[in-house]
């Protein structure tokens, strides 16, 4: 039988990793919000742009880079999010074993 100490001593370790588990999740959130309003300070300043306004192929092309950035960090953000629970898993066994 355990004691409470050994108890509280797992508990810890248990919640440690459950713990870096939310700080990687919450990293690659943080991540792809910067790329988000980076994209977004791009296109602003395209906006801002009184050429670029008279031009209707560099504003879509503006727009389309931005887009393209922000598909690929979502889709590189759902990649990462897959792996989570995994990670999640392996670092409990880890602590379990």
């Amino acid at each position: 039988m355990l004691t409470d100490s050994e108890i509280r001593t797992w508990r810890d370790r248990l919640q440690q990793a459950w713990m870096a588990s939310l700080v990687e999740a919450a990293q690659l959130e943080a991540e792809f919000l910067s790329v988000c309003a980076m994209a977004n300070s791009r296109v602003a300043s395209c906006f801002a742009d009184p050429q670029a306004l008279r031009n209707p192929a560099v504003l879509s092309r503006c727009y389309q880079d931005a887009a393209r950035e922000v598909v690929d960090a979502q889709s590189a953000r759902l990649d990462r999010v897959t792996r989570l629970p995994k990670e999640f898993r392996q670092r409990l066994w880890e602590e379990i074993c």
